[in-house]
C-alpha cells in the first residue's frame, strides 16, 4: 500500500508497508525536499518497511535536499537505487533478521555533499557510522573499532581492529554496483556476507568513504577512486580457515593526490 502526503509544493512524502513476494515497484521523485521512508519532516519516525521475495524495485530521487530512508527484508531481488542532485540522503537498512540473500543492487549518485548509510545484512543502526572531518591540510587519522566504537588514533598503520564485532543478519551472494560523481560526499556501506561481490567506483574530490564487508568468506571487492582529497577506508573480514585461500579479494584503482587511503583484510587467524 502507497501514500502520497504533500506538506507543500516542494515537499512531499511517501511511506509504504508492502509485505509480499513478486512485487514490481516503481517510485520517481522530482523536485527539492521530497522523502520516503524513515523520519518525516517534523522529526517523527516513520520507516518505509517492505518484506518482500523475488521482486524488483526501481527507485529515484531527481533534486536536492531529498531523503531515501527504510528498512527492506527481501532475498532474490533487484533493487536500483538512482539518487541526483546535492545536499540527499539514502540511509537504508536491508536484510535484517537473516534475510538479504541472493540479492543485486545497482545504484548511482550523481551530485555534491550528499550522505549514504547502507547497511546490508547489518541491523545496527550505530555500528561503523563515521564524522568526515576531512580537511585539505590535515589528513584523517586512522580510525580504528572496539566492538561496536569507533575511535580515531595518530598510529596510522599500526591502528587496527581490537575486535570484529560483526553484525546482525546475512547478505550472502550479494552483488552490488554503486558509481558515484561529485564532491563532498559520505559514503558508509557495510556488508555481513559469504560470497558477496562488491563494485565501486567514485569520481570527485573530499568524499569521505567507508566500508566492510565482515563475517564471512570469498567476499570480492573492486574499487575505483579517481579524483583528490579523498578519505577512503576499507575492511575485509573472511572468518576464513587455516589453509583456505582467495577469501578476500580487494581490486582497487586510485588515480589521486592528497589522500589517505586505509585498507584492511583479516580472518579468524
Amino acid at each position: 500500500m502507497t501514500n502520497a502526503y504533500a506538506g507543500d509544493a516542494n515537499d512531499n512524502e511517501i511511506f509504504i508497508a508492502q509485505s509480499g513476494d513478486n512485487v514490481e515497484l516503481t517510485i520517481q521523485q522530482i523536485g527539492a525536499g521530497n522523502k520516503y521512508g524513515g523520519d518525516d519532516f517534523t522529526g517523527t519516525s516513520i520507516d518505509m518497511t517492505m518484506t518482500i521475495s523475488n521482486s524488483y524495485l526501481d527507485l529515484k530521487q531527481d533534486g536536492d535536499y531529498n531523503k531515501m530512508f527504510g528498512t527492506i527484508v527481501t532475498t532474490g531481488s533487484t533493487i536500483n537505487n538512482f539518487t541526483v542532485g546535492n545536499y540527499n540522503i539514502w540511509n537504508q537498512k536491508i536484510g535484517v533478521a537473516n534475510d538479504a540473500d541472493t540479492l543485486t543492487i545497482d545504484s548511482a549518485i550523481t551530485g555534491n555533499t550528499n550522505t549514504v548509510i547502507l547497511r546490508a545484512g547489518n541491523a545496527d543502526d550505530v555500528y561503523n557510522i563515521s564524522t568526515p572531518l576531512w580537511n585539505q591540510s590535515n589528513a584523517e587519522q586512522f580510525w580504528t573499532v572496539s566492538g561496536s566504537t569507533w575511535s580515531r588514533t595518530n598510529s596510522g598503520q599500526t591502528a587496527y581492529w581490537g575486535t570484529w564485532d560483526p553484525t546482525e543478519g546475512t547478505a550472502d551472494t550479494l552483488d552490488m554496483d554503486l558509481d558515484v560523481t561529485g564532491s563532498d560526499n559520505t559514503l558508509n556501506v557495510f556488508f555481513n556476507s559469504d560470497n558477496a561481490t562488491w563494485n565501486w567506483d567514485v569520481t570527485g574530490s573530499n568524499n569521505w568513504i567507508q566500508t566492510s564487508m565482515e563475517d564471512g568468506s570469498d567476499n570480492r571487492q573492486t574499487v575505483g577512486v579517481t579524483g583528490d582529497y579523498n578519505f577512503v577506508f576499507v575492511g575485509q573480514n573472511t572468518g576464513s580457515t587455516t589453509g583456505v585461500t582467495n577469501n578476500a579479494i580487494l581490486d582497487a584503482t586510485f588515480a589521486t593526490t592528497h589522500s589517505d587511503i586505509n585498507i584492511i583484510q583479516s580472518d579468524a587467524n
